[in-house]
């Protein structure tokens, strides 16, 4: 490798370098519990404005947490681009269906690890891909939608990035559940 070409990649061997590129894990999910009427909700941690003046009247009002539950009501509110700075928890339940303590059954999504999409908006070969725009998506099953990712649209995006067709296009979570 030459200097010049040390901005897209890094040298391993006396003439050869491995390309700087990007791996996304991509996995469809149809999951349902005990049935298909599931609901996908989230909580997260907000902060709130307490009034502790009722325990002592000299105590002024503090910030405390507090739990914030939502229901996702449908699939345009259901992609959702992750950030550790604001942690949500995901869950998948069955309103109906409730476990030996009153609660409804359901999983708990945990996506531990996860990358964003870098490129810009007005990329090409973006909508071969538009899945990398959010971490996590919920959606409806359609049985029309076999699979969230066809290698027409992998090849398409190789073309128009002048790569190999052997690009590596997958996501880190996705979810057909509602």
């Amino acid at each position: 490798m030459d200097q010049g070409s040390a901005k897209y990649g890094y040298k391993y061997w006396i003439d050869q370098g491995g390309t700087l590129h990007t791996h996304m894990i991509h996995v469809k999910l149809d999951l349902d519990i005990l049935g298909t009427k599931n609901t996908l909700a989230y909580d997260e941690v907000v902060v709130e404005k307490a009034d502790y003046s009722a325990w002592d009247p000299l105590l002024p009002p503090a910030y405390r947490p507090r739990i914030k539950t939502t229901k996702v009501t449908n699939e345009a509110k259901a992609a959702f681009k992750l950030n550790p700075a604001t942690p949500r928890e995901f869950y998948i339940q069955n309103e109906k269906k409730l476990n030996k303590w009153g609660s409804p059954r359901g999983y708990k999504v945990m996506v531990e690890h996860y990358v964003h999409q870098i490129f810009p908006d007005d990329d090409p070969r973006l909508p071969g891909f538009s899945w990398t725009k959010n971490q996590l998506v919920a959606t409806k099953r359609k049985e029309n939608e076999p699979s969230s990712s066809t290698l027409f649209e992998q090849v398409r995006a190789a073309l128009l990035s002048h790569t190999p067709p052997d690009i590596h296009l997958h996501r880190v979570a996705r979810l057909s559940v509602l």
